[in-house]
């Protein structure tokens, strides 16, 4: 029984089967609602080079060591993606394997990954599936989820992952309210609030701690 179970396995995992999730609490498979006619979007995320990983490795260790002489001179985010950018020959196996299917417009192709838009028929002959809505009444979501789905063994090999096929949204959060006018904290609100007492302020070049408040204003990833 082991021996077959095994085999079944890597069966599976040659052949490129992904089945479906099994779905959290809260969510269940709806029979009632009329699938979409809009079209599907997904994208499919290749491997990284192999080879550029070990690179990045030995400079990870290289760069990190004082003894080197490129102590210090870190990799850019551009350089990383540069080295461990999918090979050309795996770009041509998903690029060739995308087209043989849809047409050039449905397909957009980034540095490591293709972002696909097509109708559902085409997907769900595209991955050897067939899709349903799953939703969550607590929530009010519905979104469209693929069955099992199937990749060629030549594309599996080069493919990371495929995403908008199993993924459910996150629960919806209602949107923090911020007042117009911030609430304005001074040392002296701080001293009565906290009970301070006992306690005369004093500056000079001996602080080795500094604390800054910026009222009203909040973190911008753009700033980062």
């Amino acid at each position: 029984m082991r021996v077959v179970f095994l085999l079944a396995s890597v069966a599976l995992v040659s052949a490129g089967i992904h089945p479906r999730p099994p779905l959290p609490s809260g969510w269940v498979d709806s029979e009632v609602l009329a699938l979409p006619t809009s079209p599907l979007k997904f994208t499919l995320v290749l491997r990284e080079n192999q080879q550029g990983i070990e690179q990045i490795k030995r400079d990870a260790l290289e760069l990190s060591d004082p003894r080197s002489g490129r102590y210090g001179q870190y990799l850019s985010g551009d350089e990383i993606n540069k080295i461990t950018a999918p090979t050309p020959e795996a770009v041509a196996i998903a690029a060739d394997w995308l087209s043989a299917s849809l047409p050039a417009e449905s397909i957009q192709q980034l540095s490591n990954r293709f972002v696909v838009t097509c109708s559902l028929p085409q997907a769900e002959a595209l991955f050897a599936t067939s899709f349903g809505l799953v939703q969550n009444p607590s929530t009010r979501q519905v979104v469209l989820r693929a069955g099992d789905y199937q990749l060629p063994e030549e594309v599996e090999v080069v493919t990371a992952a495929v995403f908008g096929l199993h993924g459910l949204p996150l629960p919806p959060r209602r949107q923090a309210t911020v007042s117009a006018q911030p609430v304005d904290v001074t040392p002296s609100v701080l001293t009565k609030f906290y009970g301070i007492a006992g306690v005369t302020p004093q500056s000079g070049t001996a602080n080795s701690q500094a604390v800054a408040e910026f009222q009203g204003q909040y973190m911008n990833s753009s700033d980062l």
